[in-house]
């Protein structure tokens, strides 16, 4: 049994801002032991269910995030940006089971904590056959490409809704490691007790694996983005296939999510030059 971990970090135990996501922030430490706590417990729980092989992609930003050496020695680790798989680099169709750890909800969710798409500033929406989505949905529909199911969530309130929603209730496990009451600000469970949550689902979770069915999109599919800047979308219609359907919207379709995936995430590279020529 062979389980892969999208490891995210707006949706872990115990943060709730924004100076927690990035190494310029003052609490970003202590932000990364939580990150580290949270997947530790994913893996253990992943193990104790049974599973042989774990593998944790880092999903947060610039994905060198988890404290590697502290992370359970049984599981390996892709670290590291940029990645043609981004969120789910290195998933294949080897794997039984897929977790998103520490996910957030799309955009403009209300009391989601961080809720956006992809990226935090530059992107209004994110769509998929044009309607609006969050992360878990286009990465699970790339999982599901491959006939590998998404079994676990954990996140805010918010995060798991989105996911009952998408993947259906009975069809993932969840954990809520936190109750959002506003973009940068919840009420927490103590880690130790979300971790302990954590562990005892995922076991449930891989346990349940070979019963959740795969999330599948197309294809073929749409993938569109809003954009905050006219410039963003302008250099984005640039490439072929892209169109430009708004002064700040773009939208492409695909044959093949790894293709899709691929695509989208080179968009989102030129979108940042064009926002900020000196990024």
């Amino acid at each position: 049994m062979k389980v892969f971990i999208s490891a995210d970090m707006e949706g872990v135990s115990g943060i709730t801002g924004s100076d927690e996501m990035s190494s310029d922030g003052r609490e970003y430490e202590r932000a990364r032991k939580l990150l580290t706590s949270d997947v530790n417990a994913a893996i253990q729980g992943a193990f104790n269910g049974g599973a042989t092989e774990v593998l944790v992609n880092e999903s947060h930003w610039l994905m060198r995030n988890l404290i590697t050496e502290e992370v359970d020695p049984r599981a390996q680790v892709i670290r590291g940006i940029i990645k043609r798989g981004c969120m789910v680099e290195g998933l294949d169709e080897s794997f039984d089971a897929v977790f998103f750890v520490g996910y957030h909800s799309k955009h403009g969710v209300p009391f989601g904590v961080m809720n956006h798409a992809m990226l935090g500033k530059e992107i209004q929406n994110f769509y998929v056959n044009g309607e609006p989505v969050g992360e878990m949905t286009a990465n699970a529909a790339y999982a599901g490409q491959m006939g590998v199911p998404v079994v676990l969530l954990t996140g805010d309130q918010t995060a798991a809704q989105e996911a009952h929603e998408v993947f259906g209730k009975d069809n993932i496990e969840t954990v809520v490691v936190k109750e959002g009451r506003g973009r940068f600000i919840a009420k927490l469970l103590h880690p130790q007790v979300a971790q302990e949550r954590i562990r005892e689902t995922a076991k449930r979770a891989v346990q349940r694996a070979l019963q959740i069915k795969p999330f599948v999109i197309g294809p073929p599919a749409s993938m569109g983005f809003e954009f905050t800047s006219t410039a963003m979308a302008e250099v984005c219609s640039w490439i072929p296939t892209v169109e430009r359907i708004g002064p700040r919207k773009v939208e492409f379709e695909f044959d093949d999510w790894r293709e899709g995936m691929g695509l989208m995430f080179a968009l989102l590279w030129l979108a940042l030059y064009a926002a900020d020529p000196m990024y």
